[in-house]
């Protein structure tokens, strides 16, 4: 059989991955320039705003993946409190063979292999998951270097196969992100459809329908969304009356103001000058009574009326009855309320105005909110830097006394086990992001978590193994069920004695004092092994 010889032409041009690292930015960021020869990757994992490129825009947000080419200028501003995103730099190399012999050398005609812009939608979750591997394999020693030049190829390969959904002159011809920094530049002004629409490029009903597709608001609610953002800042500032900022930040009314500040923020200007004063309760399944204390605030009661799957419905019922009389005695001023408990708004509203927080993944996004409500961002952002600086002590502490080993989180439940993933989860960000822990096997790399039957339970390759035995009914009968299945036998962490038995991490990891006890916890885990 005859063999036929690539020809490359004398000189390849090829990406290789120079550094991969996450980073966090809050507020503006410093204008930065990718440097010559060095395209990079940037995957937002929180946090959105604009970001301008060369002078033109691009909104941003969790999930999306952002390429640029060597020479891009590029600064941002936020619209949410910080932001947080894995940045990879790869630097573009020739290699060439020259008398047998292969040579590599840093390039300087580049070669633009993906064009600048956002990656395509579709395509984000895939793109997303190879960087939450890239990322976590490359702080792992066990990984050869030429492993890691390979899986970032595959990546480069899975860009190249989605390409960006467009180039940035295409996108920003639309107008549709110059009239939104327009907005933000002048929002105290007035602004009205025509204006705004004439930015764009476009007519106004043609403005107003595309706006709405990408923004899921129309042009003049998103334009009272920042004028809102910048009343809260207005109403902050000593002896600031509400007449004062509704005029400062474009409303022409002051009661039309109040309207639509007590509407997006939970409470009215009058109660938000006083909020450092004010009472406060929470009704909430995600730990917000220990933001209140993480903040140096008091909370006067905390409900928790969530139905686990093992509580009856006449236990939850008489529970929640109780419990809601004690916060009537309790007598807040206001009452903060998660998702899970809207249907207990009515009751709420009738003992105290209630403040609806969204549901949202990222903890510090309920955190700095909840700290917005009492006048506590500062502390919040005290929290933040000093969870920071204690995630960088453990992971290298972690990195000396476990090394290389690998850690896998299970749940148990009362007829299925949960193995808790990489993604889409505070804890799951804390042990394997910030603290860098090396994921069983098992762990999934791409969701929240994996649910088994302890019959379809597969063997858990893991070297340390974290278990809670879910909620307080039961737990003896469910762990002695659990080691009873051929699953738990086969885990090579159980006979070596390397399980720790935790409390609700699950529920810790959503409020700074949580998160620190976690990382405490693990440091005399692994000091006692």
């Amino acid at each position: 059989m005859q063999t036929q010889r690539l020809n490359v032409g004398g000189q390849l041009p090829i990406l290789l991955l120079s550094s991969i690292r996450m980073r966090k930015m809050r507020k503006r960021h410093a204008v930065q320039v990718i440097d010559k020869n060095t395209f990079a990757l940037c995957a937002v994992t929180a946090g959105s705003g604009l970001l301008h490129i060369n002078e033109c825009s691009l909104r941003f947000h969790p999930g999306e993946l952002f390429f640029f080419t060597p020479g891009t200028k590029l600064d941002t501003e936020l619209h949410s409190e910080s932001a947080q995103y894995t940045l990879l730099l790869f630097r573009q190399m020739t290699v060439s063979r020259t008398k047998g012999k292969w040579a590599a050398v840093p390039s300087d005609a580049v070669v633009s292999f993906i064009p600048s812009g956002k990656l395509r939608d579709e395509q984000s979750a895939e793109c997303m998951g190879h960087v939450a591997r890239l990322y976590a394999d490359s702080r792992s020693s066990r990984t050869q270097p030429a492993a890691l030049q390979l899986q970032a190829l595959g990546l480069l390969h899975a860009l190249l196969e989605a390409g960006t959904s467009q180039k940035i002159e295409e996108e920003a011809s639309s107008g549709m992100d110059e009239s939104i920094a327009y907005m933000y530049k002048h929002y105290d002004k007035k602004l009205n459809l025509e204006t705004l629409s004439a930015i764009a490029g476009l007519t106004p009903t043609s403005y107003s329908r595309s706006f709405k597709r990408s923004q899921c608001v129309s042009p003049i609610e998103f334009l009272n969304q920042i004028r809102i953002e910048r009343a809260k800042e207005q109403l902050s500032q000593p002896d600031n009356t509400v007449k004062n900022v509704s005029a400062l930040v474009g409303f022409g009314n002051e009661f039309y103001f109040s309207r639509l500040f007590k509407r997006s923020v939970g409470i009215t200007p009058t109660l938000f000058i006083k909020r450092k004063e004010l009472s406060v309760a929470v009704v909430s399944n995600y730990q917000y009574h220990e933001n209140l204390y993480s903040l140096g605030a008091s909370c006067v009661y905390a409900m928790n009326g969530f139905k686990y799957v093992e509580q009856t419905e006449e236990f939850i019922k008489s529970f929640i009855k109780k419990q809601l009389q004690e916060l009537r005695q309790a007598s807040p001023d206001i009452i903060i309320v998660d998702h899970r408990h809207q249907f207990l708004q009515e009751q709420l509203s009738a003992i105290a105005p209630t403040v609806s927080m969204e549901f949202t993944l990222d903890w510090r996004k309920n955190h700095i909110r909840i700290a917005e409500l009492v006048g506590r961002e500062s502390e919040a952002r005290q929290n933040f830097a000093h969870l920071e600086n204690q995630a960088k002590f453990v992971r290298q502490w972690l990195s000396g006394a476990i090394g290389n080993e690998s850690v896998a989180l299970l749940r148990l439940f009362k007829r299925k086990v949960r193995v808790q993933g990489m993604v889409n989860h505070p804890l799951n960000e804390l042990l394997y992001s910030e603290l860098g822990l090396k994921p069983g096997s098992c762990v999934p790399l791409t969701e929240r978590n994996h649910e088994f039957t302890l019959t379809s339970l597969p063997v858990i390759e893991t070297d340390n193994l974290l278990i809670h035995n879910h909620n307080v009914m039961q737990k003896e009968e469910k762990l002695a069920r659990f080691q009873q299945t051929n699953a738990w036998k086969a885990i090579s962490a159980v006979p070596h004695t390397k399980t720790l038995f935790i409390p609700n991490w699950i529920g810790m990891s959503w409020a700074p004092n949580g998160r620190e006890r976690i990382m405490n916890e693990l440091l005399d885990w692994s000091s006692s092994r």
